[in-house]
């Protein structure tokens, strides 16, 4: 499904004559419409597992770890939700499940983001049962349910502890280019590199300090000002 975005329009009516009434300005705001492909799905439909994190060089939920492998940090808002894939796109393998969608670009801190919108993928994600089956070793397949036989259309696979990305929320993300879908950037770091943020006015926040903006610790459960996060590195 694409994006829909609204158009900024300004329109100005003009009053005829030597009227004395000032020249009116109709403003329509652009408006984002969000887009979630999961939501179509029948969730009695999806079969869910939560794998075992892999043993890593680094600690995602450490920031100053976090900060040292991405090449980019951002605060975002997700716009869109475009489909799950387990297929690297460059090499025509198959990989993990991942998500992959678009995200509108609010403030860098890290790296150089020209664009204003980008395409991300992350890490788990929904695919369909065929396509999980399809992305099986042989020996694999033998042991596991024919899609034709099997009672779920969909299959759904997260690393143990982690969230799942939401469609219209901003996070602070850490990023780094991806060859799995050439063009996009894949958000690291499991729930790491994906924090909410929390602030009163989001459209104000490349004129609001660091020291008031707040981001969510998904390890700790608790916010911290984005300028102690930042600064860990």
């Amino acid at each position: 499904m694409r994006i829909i975005r609204g158009l900024l329009v300004s329109s100005l009516i003009l009053v005829s004559g030597c009227s004395s009434k000032p020249t009116e300005e109709i403003v329509e705001k652009t408006k984002i419409e969000y887009v979630n492909a999961y939501e179509k799905i029948d969730k009695n439909d999806i079969y869910d597992i939560r794998s075992m994190e892999p043993s890593m060089s680094i600690d995602p939920n450490d920031a100053g770890d976090i900060y040292s492998i991405s090449e980019y940090i951002a605060i975002a808002r997700v716009i869109s939700i475009d489909g799950g894939n387990n297929i690297n796109e460059e090499t025509g393998n198959f990989c993990k499940p991942h998500t992959y969608g678009k995200l509108e670009i609010l403030n860098v801190y890290k790296g150089d983001i020209e664009e204003k919108e980008i395409g991300y993928i992350r890490n788990g994600g929904i695919i369909t049962y065929q396509a999980y089956y399809d992305g099986l070793s042989e020996g694999s397949k033998r042991s596991a349910p024919k899609p034709d036989e099997y009672e779920y259309s969909y299959f759904k696979e997260y690393q143990e502890g982690d969230i799942e990305i939401e469609v219209g929320e901003v996070y602070l993300v850490y990023l780094i280019k991806t060859s799995v879908k050439p063009g996009y950037y894949s958000i690291i770091g499991w729930q790491g590199g994906l924090r909410k943020v929390r602030m009163d006015n989001i459209d104000s926040l490349r004129e609001v300090p660091s020291e008031q903006i707040e981001v969510y610790n998904n390890k700790k459960e608790c916010w911290e000002t984005l300028d102690q996060v930042l600064e860990a590195k």
